[in-house]
């Protein structure tokens, strides 16, 4: 990153990211610089900011847009392969464009038949014969069945589900990012990255249970453990005792597959939200892919959880697409009254 007004003017023309201070925090500028102090944004408009208080700038290299350049279904593929490499269960099973995982339980994601299209032969019959399949194998660890389903893709095997009492038991997005359109994280903060996550790591939301899933493929874990003075307003004494109880106050993890980064357990503790934690987070975690070569990220959100769905728009991630999770209660019932 640069600090240098007059080095920035000289980039007139050029997709420049701009971040200044302003009433004791940060404001960040994505865009064209125009003219010296205004950046055309994307939706079009012009941004203005005082150059006197720029904190730091770049330039944006032009780079294909993530998740784009091939169809969207092997755009979906990609992604959630990605997304499922960096969160790998003990056992996998690959039946034709179905990924069968299972793990100890505790998520859906490690937990649930991933499907990435419709079998070849994608008759009724077809169907039926590989879920009862996948039943099998979900009985033997003691697990109910769970789909987990993007769209467009597997749109007959989602139709079936549907037909066969199978209820949608919750909606994720898929949001993809810019690693280099992410300006760095808050200096202000102070950031721990490790290679496996701390004891306290896992504690601030009782991830001890994934331990062993989150150390079978490379990740950093991000953690906000202290702040510098110049947030005096954030540590009152109230956090102070929580600082005394328990160091972190947020957490992250960005795990790598090829050219992907993807993030995942952004976790702001309640009492320490509003301060800009979490999107402290993100931007540490998209400076360890940048560090890493790393240019695309992408994430799962609760399609609920319009918050988490803001602070990610806010740092310029998009939709991509939608994941549905499918549950038959009747046949979860029926095996755990047969055991």
């Amino acid at each position: 990153m640069k600090n240098s007004v007059e080095e920035l003017n000289s980039a007139l023309g050029q997709r420049v990211s701009v971040r200044i201070q302003i009433n004791g925090g940060y404001q960040d500028f994505l865009g064209v610089l125009e003219a010296p102090g205004e950046i055309r944004k994307k939706d079009g408009s012009l941004a203005q900011f005082d150059q006197s208080s720029i904190y730091a700038w770049r330039i944006v290299e032009p780079i294909t847009e993530v998740g784009k350049g091939s169809p969207l279904s092997l755009r979906i593929r990609e992604i959630e392969l990605a997304a499922f490499h960096t969160w790998l269960p003990r056992f996998t099973q690959e039946r034709g464009p179905w990924q069968i995982r299972i793990d100890s339980g505790i998520t859906k994601r490690a937990n649930s038949v991933l499907v990435l299209g419709d079998p070849v032969n994608n008759s009724e019959h077809t169907l039926q014969q590989e879920i009862q399949e996948a039943q099998k194998l979900f009985s033997q660890s003691g697990l109910p069945l769970v789909f987990m389903v993007p769209t467009p893709l597997g749109e007959r095997t989602e139709k079936f589900l549907r037909q066969h009492n199978w209820e949608a038991d919750g909606e994720i997005l898929t949001m993809i990012g810019d690693a280099d359109a992410i300006t760095p994280a808050d200096e202000n903060f102070h950031l721990e990255v490790l290679d496996i996550p701390s004891a306290e790591w896992l504690e601030l939301e009782s991830d001890q249970g994934l331990h062993e899933l989150f150390t079978r493929t490379p990740a950093s874990y991000i953690s906000i453990t202290q702040q510098s003075a110049s947030r005096n307003a954030f540590l009152n004494q109230e956090n102070n005792h929580e600082m005394e109880k328990n160091k972190i106050f947020a957490r992250g993890r960005i795990g790598f597959d090829n050219s992907w980064g993807i993030l995942t357990r952004v976790f702001v503790k309640e009492s320490s939200r509003g301060q800009g934690l979490g999107e402290t987070i993100v931007r540490a975690a998209a400076d360890i892919a940048r560090s890493r070569n790393i240019r695309q990220l992408a994430l799962h959100v609760d399609a609920d959880n319009v918050s988490a769905i803001a602070l990610y728009s806010k740092l310029g991630f998009r939709k991509h697409h939608v994941v549905r999770f499918y549950q038959n209660r009747s046949i979860d019932s029926a095996e755990k009254a047969s055991r």
